[in-house]
């Protein structure tokens, strides 16, 4: 059975015998026999034309390399799509590079899975060259605009999709709230404990020192310093009442005998007469207005602060993190 990969680019030299070539003076009945070996050939390739066989004669020397005779190291450029045939088993991979040491090019790869063996019989080559091909070249950063979602499955790109320029530069802070920074970003861990502060001018400014771990003021005696200016009215104070009573009181009389009123004469000493008052029934008397002015009369006076955990607003943790 004739294919494509043993036709030569030569035509006078596709002339092997009937039904794989047409040789000069071949017969009259070969004739059909090779056009229809030829509309095979080109059907099998066109089912599987995504891939070129160029009949290389190969040979395993490792899992990851083979030998081909030859200098091909312009078809086995790096990063081109190869599929070796082992054994009639497919394997995928790309060229990771390709040496020419006489009369052997040494071809290393990178295969999707599995291994090459000692089993392998030849290879194909994606009809899709790394440089020079017929795909247009790779957007740049500058040529992508995305108005809407993006969304790729089911395409495997081999090493990735590199963009022409990152969209996030490096430098750039955000904040996470997750547990670890996403990879490639750094934890910023700087700030620890804080609130944010939404500012209408410039961003990135810290200060402040208390953190949110709570603040209570604590128990602190005033002095009469740190009184602020007051009064005191009457209220209800008075006098303690007594039981009826007199007052005495020592006076010299002119003469003796004193007779009736408020006051009486009870007597004398030495010459002075004793006066008393009349004697008066349990009474009281009541205070009036009030005391001065205590205190410091305005004087300025603080309170004590101090840490407490009881207080505790609520919140979420994030973290702070900075593109590499």
């Amino acid at each position: 059975m004739s294919n494509i990969k043993f036709w030569s680019t030569a035509a006078a030299s596709n002339n092997a015998s009937p039904p794989d070539g047409a040789p000069e003076g071949w017969a009259p009945a070969d004739v059909n026999n090779t056009i229809r070996e030829g509309m095979g050939a080109v059907r099998r390739w066109y089912e599987d034309a995504q891939w070129t066989d160029f009949d290389h004669s190969v040979s395993q020397v490792s899992a990851t390399s083979f030998k081909v005779v030859g200098d091909v190291t312009s078809l086995y450029t790096a990063g081109r799509r190869l599929r070796p045939d082992d054994a009639g088993s497919f394997l995928y991979g790309d060229v990771a590079t390709a040496t020419y040491a006489a009369p052997d090019t040494l071809v290393t790869v990178n295969l999707d899975s599995g291994a090459l063996t000692s089993s392998m019989t030849g290879v194909a080559l994606g009809i899709i060259t790394p440089t020079n091909g017929a795909v247009p070249a790779l957007l740049t950063a500058a040529d992508l605009f995305l108005t809407g979602d993006l969304s790729v499955s089911g395409i495997a790109v081999a090493g990735g999709i590199t963009l022409g320029g990152d969209p996030i530069p490096s430098g750039t802070e955000m904040l996470f709230a997750q547990v670890a920074a996403p990879t490639g970003w750094t934890q910023t861990v700087a700030t620890d404990d804080a609130f944010l502060r939404i500012v209408s001018g410039a961003g990135g400014g810290t200060g402040g020192a208390w953190t949110i771990t709570g603040l209570t003021a604590s128990a602190i005696a005033l002095s009469i310093d740190q009184l602020p200016a007051h009064s005191h009215g009457a209220g209800n104070l008075i006098t303690q009442g007594l039981g009826a009573h007199n007052h005495g009181s020592g006076i010299q009389l002119a003469g003796s005998g004193f007779g009736t009123g408020p006051y009486a004469n009870v007597g004398s000493v030495n010459g002075t007469d004793i006066v008393t008052g009349q004697d008066a029934s349990s009474h009281s008397h009541t205070i009036a207005g009030s005391t001065g002015v205590g205190g410091g009369a305005g004087s300025v006076h603080g309170h004590a602060v101090k840490s407490d955990a009881a207080w505790r607003p609520a919140y979420r943790d994030a973290i702070l993190a900075t593109k590499d």
